[in-house]
């Protein structure tokens, strides 16, 4: 024979004998074993056509993927801990800069582990997937393992003792569980990167709240910015009102529900009143300090008390989220708009009726001052 064909021909042997060895040398992970070559389903309680079905398994990978260092037979050399780093390095260091990565965490639970917000790893699926623990309908049941713990919260100086039945009562949570698009832990705090409050870098610090709930209320968001509350918030003053001042932090009800602090009859005294009827911050920032208290003894105030829920209360004449000072022309309580503002309730009334003091002192105390 040929020199040189029979030189093709032995690796032609070759690399076909090397097709047949492979099965020998790494056998497939998650196939069918047998006595002469063991596969790690014959030891190991996972289900092969389950795993498919997951992320990873969809993704291709296998054991040895996760578990580095499996061999055939490791019953004396033992298999090196699934380290999720290796392909999440990203999330990982996140993780590790966040309090679920830190010393309280770790006193809780010994080290923090991925699985416990996502599950399974051997059953994990995408958290678009309505089975994923991180899915939004799930997620709050998923938090509430630890965030839901009075024991929990007092060992990691969490100040909120149940944030979760907070949140439950929300209309956040209540849309979420209608299947519509609405806000959940993750979506305010984050995921992997998730800070305390009082850390600048927060997404619920005071001056990001703004921003974070512009994610989903662009337009109120960019009229709150533009707002007195707003620019003053953002200039840090630490008085000023942002959304949770108003709204509430987990519990946030619709405007309509009694017991929103939104609600037209709780508005002067549990919301704006909280501010402008306190005499250090009336007197901090000069503003007027008996606006709360004239407004309550005026007709509108009487009427509001004696429960009537169409009467003019703080937003109707001062606006909601686009609060801007008497003097700014484009306030509602500008005296050039004083007309428009009044004739929403009392149509056809003329500027003479308008440019009537609003908030009336009584009238002993005027005649004494």
């Amino acid at each position: 024979m040929v020199p040189s064909l029979r030189r093709f021909t032995w690796k032609l042997l070759l690399a076909s004998a090397g097709w047949f060895l492979i099965p020998l040398a790494v056998p497939p992970v998650l196939a069918q074993g047998s006595a002469e070559v063991p596969v790690c389903t014959d030891c190991h309680d996972v289900d092969p056509a389950a795993f498919e079905t997951t992320v990873h398994g969809a993704a291709g990978l296998g054991c040895v993927d996760c578990h580095a260092g499996a061999a055939e037979s490791h019953e004396d050399k033992g298999v090196a801990p699934v380290d999720c780093a290796s392909c999440h390095q990203d999330v990982t260091d996140e993780l590790a800069t966040s309090p679920h990565g830190g010393p309280a965490f770790v006193k809780i639970s010994g080290k923090p582990v991925c699985q416990t917000c996502h599950g399974p790893v051997h059953k994990l699926v995408g958290r678009d997937d309505p089975a994923s623990s991180i899915h939004p309908t799930h997620l709050t049941e998923t938090c509430a393992q630890c965030h839901a713990s009075p024991a929990i919260a007092q060992a990691t100086g969490v100040h909120l003792i149940q944030p979760i039945e907070a949140y439950k009562k929300s209309v956040h949570a209540r849309a979420v569980q209608a299947g519509k698009r609405a806000a959940t832990c993750a979506d305010c705090h984050g995921a992997h990167g998730i800070l305390p409050a009082a850390d600048a870098r927060s997404q619920v610090n005071r001056r990001q709240v703004p921003d974070t709930c512009g994610v989903c209320h662009a337009e109120i968001d960019k009229a709150f910015q533009a707002s007195v509350h707003g620019k003053a918030a953002a200039h840090g003053t630490t008085q000023a009102p942002v959304c949770t001042d108003c709204h509430g932090e987990h519990r946030v009800l619709a405007v309509k529900d009694p017991g929103s602090p939104v609600f037209a009859s709780n508005l002067p005294t549990m919301t704006c009143g909280r501010c402008h009827g306190d005499v250090r911050v009336t007197e901090k920032f000069g503003l007027p300090g008996d606006v709360v208290s004239s407004f309550e003894d005026s007709f509108h105030g009487l009427s509001s008390r004696a429960g009537s829920r169409t009467v003019a209360n703080c937003a109707s004449c001062h606006g909601v989220h686009l609060i801007l000072p008497s003097s700014d022309p484009r306030s509602a309580v500008h005296k050039a708009n004083l007309a428009k503002t009044c004739g929403t309730c009392h149509p056809g009334i003329g500027t003479r009726f308008a440019i009537g003091p609003v908030h009336v002192l009584d009238t002993e105390e005027k005649h004494a001052a």
